[in-house]
């Protein structure tokens, strides 16, 4: 089976028996799996969201990762019902001691979710914050996903 790696900012589609992945920090995954297709979606989101309020297509910003996502999955409003999503991320790994409101990992967690409420899509797996990394898995064919722990190296940051 094909593992295709989602790298930041990037969004990719896996089917006929691909797995996306990727490791996060901060940074926030939107994963979009559609089983009825066989399809699944990865956004790997670096910022909350675009200042500019022009739509970008991509996975930079949470705020345009789930727009961008169905685009890509060639889902059809219609079909929104047939989707699952999950988010993991949004670790604070500088070690640093910031209010959640100050962290980014946070700002980039609460956009994911803000935008696919808007989209009616299904949360169906929230893995978030801590100072854990996270590895994300999902399997194109049976929609099956993994959210692995990554600890942070002591005295990093």
């Amino acid at each position: 089976m094909k593992s295709i790696s989602v790298h930041i900012g990037e969004i990719q589609v896996a089917r006929k028996g691909e797995t996306l992945t990727a490791i996060l920090g901060s940074c926030v995954g939107i994963g979009l799996i559609w089983k009825e297709r066989k399809i699944c979606g990865l956004a790997h989101c670096l910022l909350p969201e675009d200042t500019s309020q022009k739509f970008v297509f991509g996975g930079r910003y949470a705020s345009q990762a789930v727009r961008s996502l169905l685009i890509k999955m060639r889902v059809n409003p219609d079909k929104i019902k047939e989707i699952d999503a999950i988010v993991a991320g949004g670790g604070n790994l500088t070690g640093k001691d910031l209010s959640a409101s100050e962290h980014i990992g946070t700002m980039n967690l609460d956009i994911a979710i803000r935008e696919l409420k808007a989209a009616g899509i299904r949360l169906i797996h929230l893995e978030k914050g801590g100072i854990d990394g996270r590895k994300v898995s999902i399997n194109s064919v049976t929609g099956a996903f993994k959210i692995s722990k990554i600890p942070r190296i002591a005295g990093a940051g």
